[in-house]
């Protein structure tokens, strides 16, 4: 029994030690992946939508996103030629940009675990984001500014970016708003299944 628990305990501690060794190899490029897969799950709707355009043939499909994808990216590029591009800008507004993208991914993928039909969680998901935007015009209008209704809008988050400030405040709230509304879901799930 002792060998038997042994032996556990020593493959729970090989992987253990390979998994630190392989997260401190590639630690460096650890950025680089989460933003290539956050990229990955925004585009895939995208590469979806071509692919069904195209009567389901991939490489075209493909190679059609990859091009549009690439045509976002450059066009800012594009400025180089004529303009000084503030860098450090155009990276925080690209920050800020995923981040809120992947914010109103988190919460539309808790409203389509809660519903069955996907015109339903689309139109409950517009109406969400749609709330979010009214809070930060009620919260910015004269006469009736509100602090609070500003910080709980995504937009007031996002501006801080487009202006090339990085505020932690304004992370720290995409990614509670992301992982709570993941948690949610998960936990939705996880109730669903097991009910069955």
């Amino acid at each position: 029994m002792t060998e038997e628990r042994f032996r556990r305990a020593f493959v729970i501690l090989l992987v253990v030690a390979i998994s630190a060794a392989f997260v401190a190899m590639i630690r460096m490029f650890l950025l680089t992946i989460l933003l290539a897969a956050i990229f990955a799950a925004v585009s895939r709707p995208l590469y979806l939508q071509v692919e069904r355009g195209f009567r389901g043939r991939s490489g075209v499909a493909s190679a059609f996103t990859i091009l549009v994808l690439l045509v976002l990216v450059i066009t800012p590029l594009s400025l180089l030629g004529g303009t000084q591009l503030d860098w450090g800008k155009f990276a925080a507004g690209m920050l800020g940009l995923f981040l809120m993208i992947a914010s109103f991914l988190a919460a539309g993928l808790y409203i389509s675990a809660q519903v069955r039909t996907p015109l339903i969680a689309a139109v409950a998901s517009f109406g969400l984001l749609m709330l979010l935007v009214v809070l930060y015009m009620s919260g910015s209008a004269e006469g009736t500014a509100s602090e609070l209704f500003i910080y709980l809008s995504h937009f007031g988050h996002f501006l801080s970016f487009l202006q090339g400030l990085f505020d932690s405040s304004d992370l720290v709230y995409y990614f509670l708003f992301s992982a709570a509304f993941l948690i949610l879901t998960i936990r939705r799930l996880d109730n669903e299944r097991l009910a069955r």
